[in-house]
């Protein structure tokens, strides 16, 4: 009960990682106590793999309180709930239809994952990539890259953009979209014949 007292549930402190596990973060609030910092619970817009990714050990972070179990002396942190939940503003900045940026972060198997304007991440599928197929996206994109692209599907309570090259594309001329896949060398000869794309701009490596 003192620890109720002490720490309770919605008030902010600040602790110190103790330990990192696949799961989440420990983190000390005080010499003996304890909590844990669920992996779902450390940022509202990044795709975490690992909380190494975000934090080390030793680390002074802010936590808010959100559960307290005293027969176990557990307490259940927060460190996103520390600011707002941004996917309000994220519901009206990225609607579906709007047009935006982003940089690819990371290349998965269906597709890839980029680092949209506000720092949110989002997630192209690869057959939204490029009008043409990508057998193989690490041939043809990298991590950093920057990318047009158009929001297709904006899912709130599971936090998840979907975009699209293909869609932004859809009603952009064509020499934009020959200059896009000029850049990630999927414009081919047959390609290049019938448009006044510069052989010097192809990437011959795959024809």
């Amino acid at each position: 009960s003192n620890l109720i007292a002490k720490y309770p549930v919605g008030t902010q402190h600040s602790g110190t990682v103790r330990n990192l596990t696949n799961f989440g973060v420990f983190v000390e609030l005080e010499p003996g106590v304890d909590g844990l910092v669920h992996i779902s619970d450390l940022s509202w817009t990044k795709k975490i793999r690992h909380p190494g990714e975000l934090v080390k050990k030793a680390d002074k972070i802010d936590v808010v309180i959100l559960g307290i179990d005293t027969d176990q002396r557990r307490i259940s942190l927060g460190h996103k709930q520390v600011q707002d939940n941004p996917w309000d503003a994220f519901e009206t900045q990225f609607a579906v239809g709007t047009d935006t940026e982003g940089k690819i972060v990371r290349l998965i198997e269906k597709g890839v994952i980029v680092e949209l304007p506000a720092g949110v991440d989002g997630f192209v599928p690869s057959s939204q990539l490029a009008t043409k197929q990508v057998k193989n996206i690490p041939e043809n994109f990298k991590e950093g890259d920057g990318l047009p692209l158009r929001v297709i599907e904006f899912d709130k309570d599971n936090k998840k953009i979907v975009l699209s090259v293909v869609e932004f594309f859809k009603d952009k001329d064509t020499e934009a979209l020959e200059a896009y896949l000029a850049s990630h060398g999927l414009l081919n000869a047959a390609d290049a014949e019938s448009t006044d794309v510069k052989p010097e701009d192809l990437n011959f490596d795959d024809v």
